[in-house]
């Protein structure tokens, strides 16, 4: 009988997609990936998933920031959150893109911002 597979990063920081640091990766930006990553042990050691934790905090955190202070500005807030929601769900996308397809890639904008988080 076969061994399963351990969840290796590779030196680059790429999953080998053995299973669960995929889909943890994949869910951090549906913050039941973030709640994952606190409550396993196994997963605080592995730089792919910590990276897309780090991500999806700051985009979750960044989103709701800019849509409460864009509601409390009359008539231009108003306008301009349909498009801050669309930037972020375009940012969203990416990151679960790059999660599921086991790239160790920082995010467009804000994966900078996401790297200097300490977890």
């Amino acid at each position: 009988m076969a061994k399963p597979k351990k969840s290796v990063v590779s030196k680059k920081g790429q999953s080998n997609g053995s299973g669960n640091d995929v889909a943890c990766a994949v869910l951090s930006y549906l913050l039941v990936g973030i709640i994952w990553y606190f409550a396993d042990a196994s997963m605080k050691g592995n730089a792919f998933v910590k990276r897309h934790v780090r991500q999806g905090i700051v985009l979750l955190v960044l989103w709701i920031a800019v849509v409460m202070v864009l509601s409390a500005i009359p008539l231009l807030g108003w306008v301009l959150i349909p498009i801050a929601q669309i930037l972020f769900l375009i940012l969203w996308v990416i990151g679960i893109i790059h999660a599921a397809t086991k790239k160790d890639e920082p995010m467009p904008v804000l994966g900078t911002l996401a790297d200097k988080i300490k977890i």
